[in-house]
């Protein structure tokens, strides 16, 4: 991985970080109504229920990492959109070290919205895209139903440092699969589950891309 650039460091350093538990509960109202009721949020204009949702995918993916990351670094996160990132994910290493993590939040749209839209093209775009951003991180929110199966993506050509993948479910089930791309093109990521506000996480292996 490239080393941050001194000026960047210094930008990410400067930003107010927090616990993402912290923001979870405090924008988890507004967010289960948006997406499981949006008929009770109507005084919401569609800007702020993209930024209520960009939040919660935000703190839930701070929230994941932190518990894939524990006990080996302290995690909190920043909500701050700009030109290259929408949020910033802090980890403060055990060793001392602190690293910064910009992230950049996708969606993949509703078939109402985009009846030709699929992940797999959705992708292929992010490789165009971020040709040489190998410190970036990104994270798509699958705004419809799909039948998730990794065997099936191709993630070769992948210049970016990770790739994660939300999902929501009628049952209240929050959903996070991907990680570092070079484990994904050797088949291997990571599945979290989030109900309640407890987490399930799993290291786990898919078989190839079928020929």
């Amino acid at each position: 991985m490239a080393p941050v650039d001194p000026i960047l460091y210094r930008q990410l350093a400067s930003l107010t970080y927090v616990e993402p538990e912290e923001l979870l509960r405090s924008i988890m109202p507004l967010v289960v109504a948006t997406l499981q009721k949006p008929e009770t949020v109507t005084h919401l204009t569609p800007r702020q229920k993209k930024e209520y949702l960009e939040k919660h995918q935000a703190a839930f993916l701070a929230f994941m990492w932190k518990h894939i990351a524990a006990p080996l670094a302290e995690v909190t996160v920043c909500v701050k959109e700009a030109v290259d990132f929408d949020c910033v994910i802090k980890g403060v290493m055990a060793s001392g070290e602190t690293v910064y993590k910009p992230v950049q939040l996708k969606q993949l749209p509703s078939h109402e919205v985009n009846l030709n839209a699929d992940l797999q093209t959705t992708i292929d775009r992010l490789k165009k895209k971020y040709a040489s951003s190998t410190d970036l991180v990104v994270g798509i929110w699958l705004n419809r139903d799909i039948n998730l199966d990794f065997a099936r993506l191709d993630f070769s050509g992948l210049r970016i440092e990770q790739l994660w993948l939300f999902g929501d479910s009628v049952s209240g089930e929050i959903t996070l699969d991907g990680g570092v791309v070079a484990d994904l093109i050797s088949r291997v990521r990571w599945s979290g589950v989030m109900m309640g506000g407890a987490p399930t996480i799993r290291r786990l292996r898919f078989r190839p891309k079928p020929a």
